[in-house]
């Protein structure tokens, strides 16, 4: 039976640029996930369905994971929430936004 020399194990190679991410959707999920990765470094291009991004007057909540997310990729993020967000007002679940 043959050994194995541990030392003689070539290295990983180093990949010569990042890898090139798409991103399905340019819904808040989706522009979050692409800062953070721009942030790093790595090239994202989005794709959208719709011709343009406008309002829409529909609410938007963030679960208490969604922050914790955010915060995650950059706390200005959470920061800018939390100046125009309102709490859901339930004692039970705190930090989850309307």
């Amino acid at each position: 039976m043959a050994s194995v020399d541990p030392k003689s194990t070539a290295p990983s190679p180093k990949p010569s640029s990042p890898p090139h991410i798409a991103i399905a959707g340019g819904g808040i999920i989706g522009l979050v996930l692409a800062l953070g990765l721009l942030r790093r470094g790595i090239p994202v291009k989005i794709y959208e369905q719709s011709r343009g991004f406008r309002e829409i007057g529909a609410g938007v909540a963030f679960t208490k994971n969604a922050v914790k997310c955010m915060g995650m990729v950059h706390p200005g993020i959470v920061d800018a929430l939390r100046s125009v967000a309102t709490d859901n007002g339930d004692e039970r679940v705190r930090g989850d936004y309307l």
